[in-house]
């Protein structure tokens, strides 16, 4: 069943136990993603997963409702799970669904069309590769990843709200891992965007001498110091 058809569903569920006030959020993932290893490709994922909530008010109260198929029977149920549950609350704070804005301004949807697998498995060898080939110190054991996914998100509302958002991403990692006497030092390096834009030597050979850079550190002795934050680590 569509969610189109199914929120039909809910609506009319909705409407025979008498609720006239209740929301529905909906959201779907497609994701896949590629990792290579050892001059080859490890491993290859790709799920597609998603679910919807209800929630409804009742004597000012609010319940919940979520359920990740899409079917007649779990419309009815989740309608009247959630009226359920509005009823078993004991807080006394009034709770409210929001109706929407006056109005919405119309954004330009940044989703990308999918890369084909073939793509991500070519980047996934040409990074690993790459950063392989960067430092003699460099393990076969570094790795790296290429990831993309698209996300839908869709909110109805009793009010006659009807708002959605479609989004995509494309990331790669470069994990590196190197070797220095009995010691190993280990970093990555992310690059987002379309994969076909992404800077190959750029990414692996900045993983690289990431972790190259740590080699002979050393702690320093207690005290006060000016320290300057790396962004990534900042972020973190």
């Amino acid at each position: 069943m569509t969610f189109d058809a199914f929120r039909i569903k809910v609506q009319e569920a909705a409407v025979a136990l008498g609720i006239g006030e209740y929301e529905l959020y909906y959201m779907e993932e497609d994701s896949q993603s590629v990792s290579a290893m050892e001059n080859e490709i490890q491993e290859f994922s790709s799920d597609v997963t998603g679910g919807v909530t209800f929630r409804c008010k009742i004597g000012g109260k609010m319940g919940y409702c979520s359920t990740e198929q899409l079917s007649a029977e779990e419309a009815e149920r989740i309608v009247k799970a959630a009226a359920e549950n509005a009823a078993a609350i004991e807080a006394e704070e009034e709770s409210f669904i929001f109706a929407g804005s006056p109005c919405y301004e119309k954004v330009e949807e940044t989703a990308q069309e999918p890369a084909p697998v073939g793509d991500m498995t070519d980047l996934a060898l040409s990074l690993y590769r790459a950063a392989l080939a960067a430092d003699s110190r460099v393990q076969p054991s570094s790795s790296a990843e290429v990831s993309q996914g698209r996300t839908t998100i869709r909110l109805i509302n009793s009010a006659g709200l009807d708002l959605s958002r479609t989004g995509s991403l494309q990331i790669s990692f470069q994990s590196a891992i190197v070797r220095e006497g009995s010691e190993q030092f280990d970093s990555y390096e992310p690059a987002e965007g379309p994969f076909g834009e992404v800077d190959i030597q750029k990414a692996a050979g900045t993983a690289v001498q990431k972790a190259l850079d740590q080699i002979a550190g050393e702690p320093v002795p207690s005290g006060n110091y000016p320290v300057v934050f790396e962004n990534t680590c900042f972020a973190n």
